[in-house]
């Protein structure tokens, strides 16, 4: 099974908005069209989380940081 080509093609036609929102955001997301959908799919799938829930969750982990170094300048005045 190795290097076996599996294409999903999905039509949308009816979809003209969806489609230009997907590669809208792909492109924000610097991903290709297809990378963006298999990464779509993926977190439909419960395989993987969001980007953005990624991207957030360092966030929360830099703010924490501060928070703690501001906490412990505060216990050393």
């Amino acid at each position: 099974m190795a290097n076996e080509r599996i294409q999903l093609n999905i039509r949308m036609d009816n979809e003209p908005e969806l489609y230009e929102k997907i590669k809208e955001r792909a492109s924000i997301l610097n991903s290709s069209v297809n990378e963006f959908v298999i990464n779509a799919l993926s977190v439909a799938v419960g395989w993987s989380i969001p980007v953005d829930a990624v991207k957030m969750l360092e966030k929360i982990n830099q703010l924490e940081k501060r928070v703690q170094k501001l906490e412990q300048q505060q216990r050393e005045r």
